[in-house]
């Protein structure tokens, strides 16, 4: 990934011709500094994904920065003048908000599932080596257990694992299910 980053530089403009050093850049981060526009240039960046530009003086951007820059998803204006009633009205916005609203929706299923995925790790670590441990503590504080105990007590330890881990498939399949029902990410037999 290519990534300009000259961000806290007080830097007051860009030369328009910056863009042709730098045309395969993805990521751009302007971040505070001391600039009140962009050149139209910018839209020759054809690979750009990211745009930082908060904290500086912007009132505006080139008009053409979404219907040119056709991967861009990202673009931090905070603590700019530049408000959402302006960029509506540039060419391209429609789909550029719809590629932003992807992308965050593609991070919040991503942490949604690996939230899941080890929630459902810990309490399946938990179920099979909490018996393990009662019975390893019990035997180091010197506790005799008769060996026909023992013997039927590991057999109840394994149908009790066996129950339990069905249990725990089925709610985890449940979650899965769910989260990628509720996300569109469902797929349909058919």
């Amino acid at each position: 990934m290519e990534i300009l980053k000259v961000n806290n530089n007080r830097i007051s403009s860009v030369p328009s011709n910056i863009w042709n050093c730098v045309s395969l850049v993805e990521v751009v981060d302007l971040a505070s500094n001391l600039l009140v526009d962009l050149p139209d240039t910018v839209g020759s960046l054809r690979n750009l994904e990211a745009l930082h530009l908060s904290n500086n003086g912007l009132k505006s951007l080139p008009s053409m920065l979404f219907k040119l820059c056709t991967q861009l998803s990202t673009l931090d204006l905070h603590n700019t003048e530049i408000t959402i009633d302006i960029l509506s009205q540039f060419e391209g916005w429609e789909s550029f908000d719809e590629r932003r609203r992807l992308k965050h929706q593609n991070l919040h299923s991503q942490y949604i599932l690996r939230l899941y995925c080890g929630a459902v790790a810990g309490l399946f670590g938990q179920t099979f080596t909490y018996r393990l441990d009662v019975v390893r503590r019990q035997m180091q504080q010197g506790y005799v257990i008769k060996q026909q105990e023992a013997q039927s007590n590991l057999v109840r330890n394994r149908q009790e694992h066996k129950s339990v881990l069905v249990k725990y498939c089925v709610a985890a399949s449940f979650l899965v299910e769910r989260s990628c029902k509720s996300n569109g990410h469902w797929i349909e037999d058919a």
